[in-house]
């Protein structure tokens, strides 16, 4: 019997510890304390329209309060989402891992969306773009379950944020169109002007500068419509760098006036800066450009890329083509270092694949990105030989054009001393084109002297240009020029106007200078015709003018057949 008791007496002490186990287990398991529960619930509801006020609330939690594998993720879920809100960085390692590791195998559809979307904004801030992906696209297919619109609109936009960043322009372009949908179904008037604006932006990086605009202004009247006017400020902005692409500066000023409007000093001002110094440029007013620029640099923010950018675009205005070259390759460089960093984080849906477990290994990626970046390197590298080589070719052209200017200037001398004899028209061709050439001749002379100074040289090209432009056209000149001749020379282009009705204005252009004793060269500078073919061109006139009978023919025809380089 004492042995009997000693057995009941055992499994009473056993069955007392299985007891008490258990209700440690149930203990353990439950969850939280209604306090808790209540403070843990009111943060969650209250997390979008009072952030702060969840963030207050989750932070007087003592998180080991907190038991149970699904409460404490849920724990974790409100305190993500409520720093999300308060737009604060969230731990990785004990608030978003945690959240991807409980949730990835949940079928609780609602939390999960919301956790998986919480893991891929920490990944995306960190740089880790596929394993981002791989969430949202993990968060979509619980959304699928729900009526989300909101929530739908903000994984697409993030989705669109990344393939962006990948220069993965199309995709990304779907996703904002998808995520604007969204925001427009959920009534979300704010989220849906960012969307526009983000379609807009997409279309500028896919160089589809129209297309941008058009975006830009909605985008401008819906952040006007709802008084944000820090957004609208960075729309205009925008509008103004699409409108310097397409060189409609007119565009660009109306926007650049409205800009003006704002309280600027709320802003960081480095583009503004920028884009007025373009305009100052278009208006010839380099030194304010230059000075503008300077102030742009000044900037605590700053944009490296589109200062390069106006800093060329305004070198590009000036004609200098060394220093723009420069400033080319800087743009190039930052290009490079963006799209780099893009290829390196790159292929991101092999990667995606890979962390779902549909790719054999990473080393296909490596080998997929080893070969983008080389293909890159030597499209880079060629995008900038080939402007080296039109900046040397446009100097060689310009050189070559000086030299035949020169030439030419020196035959005109040559052809005052031929005509000394014939005073009246010596003087008249003297008055009229001496001091033009003297000053063209002048100007050669100091683009041989500045050659290697690439921006001066172009400079005085485009000066000596303008000034042959101007001598081209003078219809006074030409007129004054004409009735010299026919003094001089018995009425000779009357009587070809009059004889040979048939010719047109260029031909008589011709005959005029070739009656005046002009060289071809010069007369092929001052009709804009090629010195190799004019021979041809006077060819054809002397048979235009025998073909039609003229009554002074061989008085006509004669200038015309003399040989003059």
């Amino acid at each position: 019997m004492k042995l009997i008791g000693q057995k009941v007496g055992t499994y009473n002490i056993i069955n007392k510890t299985l007891l008490s186990l258990l209700l440690i287990i149930i203990l353990e398991g439950c969850s939280v304390d209604s306090k808790t529960h209540k403070q843990i619930r009111h943060a969650e509801e209250i997390a979008m329209e009072l952030p702060d006020s969840a963030l207050r609330v989750v932070q007087s939690i003592d998180p080991e309060s907190v038991r149970g594998k699904h409460d404490r993720a849920h724990y974790k879920l409100v305190v993500a989402e409520a720093h999300y809100y308060n737009r604060l960085a969230v731990d990785r390692d004990t608030i978003a891992q945690p959240l991807f590791d409980y949730y990835i195998e949940s079928d609780n559809h609602a939390e999960r969306a919301r956790a998986l979307y919480q893991h891929a904004i920490v990944m995306q801030a960190e740089g880790e773009n596929a394993r981002a992906m791989y969430s949202l696209l993990e968060a979509e297919k619980s959304l699928e379950h729900l009526d989300n619109p909101r929530l739908s609109g903000l994984v697409h936009r993030t989705k669109g944020h990344i393939y962006g960043v990948e220069c993965l322009f199309q995709n990304a372009l779907e996703e904002y169109q998808k995520s604007k949908e969204y925001f427009d179904k959920a009534e979300l008037p704010i989220h849906s002007a960012y969307a526009t604006y983000d379609i807009a932006i997409i279309y500028n990086r896919m160089r589809d500068f129209e297309a941008a605009i058009k975006m830009l202004l909605i985008a401008e009247d819906e952040f006007g419509r709802l008084n944000e006017y820090g957004h609208m400020f960075d729309t205009q902005i925008e509008l103004c760098y699409n409108y310097i692409q397409l060189n409609d500066y007119s565009n660009c000023r109306n926007i650049f006036n409205r800009i003006k409007t704002h309280n600027l000093n709320t802003y960081s001002l480095c583009d503004y800066y920028c884009i007025s110094a373009i305009l100052s440029a278009i208006d010839g007013n380099l030194n304010q450009a230059y000075l503008l620029l300077n102030r742009a640099k000044q900037e605590l923010i700053i944009n490296p890329m589109q200062l390069a950018y106006s800093e060329y675009t305004i070198m590009k205005i000036c004609g200098d083509d060394s220093d723009a070259l420069t400033m080319y390759s800087e743009m190039i460089a930052e290009q490079d270092k963006f799209v780099f960093n893009a290829i390196n984080n790159s292929l991101l849906q092999s990667q995606v694949d890979l962390l779902s477990g549909q790719v054999a290994s990473a080393k296909e990626i490596q080998q997929k990105t080893r070969l983008i970046n080389y293909l890159f390197a030597i499209i880079s590298a060629g995008i900038v030989l080939l402007f080296i080589y039109y900046i040397r070719n446009r100097q060689r052209k310009h050189q070559a054009e000086i030299k035949r200017y020169i030439d030419i200037i020196a035959d005109m001398e040559l052809m005052r001393k031929d005509n000394s004899t014939n005073n009246m028209l010596n003087a008249t061709i003297d008055r009229l084109y001496r001091s033009s050439l003297d000053e063209i001749n002048e100007l050669c002379e100091i683009y041989y002297e500045q050659s290697d100074s690439s921006r001066l040289a172009s400079k005085i090209f485009a000066q000596v240009e303008s000034n042959i432009e101007r001598l081209k056209s003078d219809r006074k000149r030409i007129e004054e020029l004409e009735s010299a001749v026919n003094i001089s020379h018995n009425d000779i282009m009357a009587k070809l106007r009059e004889q040979c009705p048939g010719l047109t204005e260029r031909e008589m252009r011709i005959a005029l200078y070739s009656y005046a004793g002009f060289s071809n060269r010069a007369i092929s500078l001052l009709v804009g015709a090629n010195a190799e073919t004019l021979p041809k061109i006077k060819y054809s006139i002397r048979e235009h003018i025998k073909s039609a009978n003229a009554i002074d023919c061989d008085m006509l025809i004669a200038p015309l057949s003399q040989r003059k380089r």
